[in-house]
């Protein structure tokens, strides 16, 4: 029988928030209390792995920097406007009405080392709940980061972790991805978190990502390991009113090390001199993220793409905004 509305089980669906691996995110709300949540909804068998996987891992994880869960359900049913019906697995999350980092800091440009020390350090400490878990995340990227209501930050989407002191093959290829990924070397988890880790660091405070892809024969990635200066010489053409400290430089370089064993760990991230430099704090990053739209209205208006610019000439990869609504 047809209806006015699409449920998830007990929720009402209220609209569509956006796409995580192999899952669909709604906006829900329970009818029972009237609360709003996201719902993050596997469909299919392939899916349904993942599902679990997510699953098991949830339940392991606690910490400031991890969204917080209300529900995990393998078997839910979820029904059409139409009164179709499909089984699924669904995990019922916080809500996170301020969007994900990515569209945040491509709204605002580059920001100023304090700023992207806060930032960085908030990536750590999720990253650090996960490791000292016992899990690796697989596939770290800034787009999985979103700002909940109080302004902290919370780190979603675990449907690819594995366990810490597993080594296999790095399925997941994407600008993050460290080179062992696109040579189908067996790697650990927890420096491939550390490569991508780096990447974000990169990002957060240029507003580019530092190359192309970490392919050895990339033109920015193989004269970072090969040459770096000829690497940061390249960058500054790039980066014509940002000045990168050579400490910030150095720790770019530990980070995205071609080989695997000698990437710094946490602590050394932690302990690096960079580090040690004035931090904004949470009434500063508030006040940025409240200069922007409302998440809601902002993710109808804007698509946010990525562009790699002329890369025989030394363009980089930028935030890229298509207000028309088009893809």
């Amino acid at each position: 029988m047809a209806s006015q509305e699409s449920t998830l089980d007990n929720y009402t669906v209220l609209g569509r928030l956006g796409v995580q691996h192999l899952a669909k995110v709604k906006k829900v709300q329970c009818r029972s209390t009237g609360t709003i949540y996201a719902a993050k909804i596997f469909r299919d068998r392939i899916s349904e792995v993942y599902a679990r996987n997510e699953i098991n891992t949830l339940e392991q994880l606690t910490g400031e920097n991890i969204v917080i869960v209300r529900q995990m359900v393998l078997l839910g049913t979820y029904t059409k406007k139409s009164g179709s019906q499909y089984p699924c697995s669904y995990i019922i999350m916080e809500p996170l009405p301020n969007g994900d980092l990515f569209k945040f800091l491509s709204s605002i440009g580059p920001q100023r080392p304090e700023m992207t020390r806060f930032l960085f350090r908030e990536v750590l400490k999720a990253l650090e709940t996960i490791h000292i878990s016992g899990f690796s995340y697989g596939g770290l990227k800034l787009e999985n980061f979103y700002i909940d209501s109080n302004f902290h930050i919370k780190l979603t989407d675990f449907s690819r972790t594995s366990p810490i002191d597993l080594e296999s093959h790095i399925n997941t290829q994407s600008k993050y991805s460290p080179p062992e990924a696109f040579l189908g070397q067996v790697s650990s988890g927890q420096a491939a978190d550390i490569f991508s880790a780096g990447v974000i660091l990169f990002l957060i405070q240029t507003s580019q990502f530092p190359f192309y892809s970490s392919k050895p024969l990339d033109l920015f990635y193989s004269q970072l390991i090969k040459n770096p200066r000829v690497f940061w010489d390249m960058q500054k053409k790039n980066h014509i009113n940002i000045k990168l400290s050579e400490d910030f430089k150095n720790l770019i370089e530990i980070m995205l090390c071609f080989e695997p064993k000698i990437r710094a760990n946490l602590d050394e991230i932690k302990a690096h001199e960079w580090m040690k430099g004035p931090i904004a704090d949470y009434n500063e990053f508030q006040q940025e993220v409240c200069k922007i739209k409302p998440w809601e209205n902002y993710v109808k208006k804007n698509i946010i793409r990525n562009r790699f610019n002329n890369q025989n000439s030394g363009g980089n990869y930028e935030f890229q905004y298509n207000t028309s609504g088009q893809k």
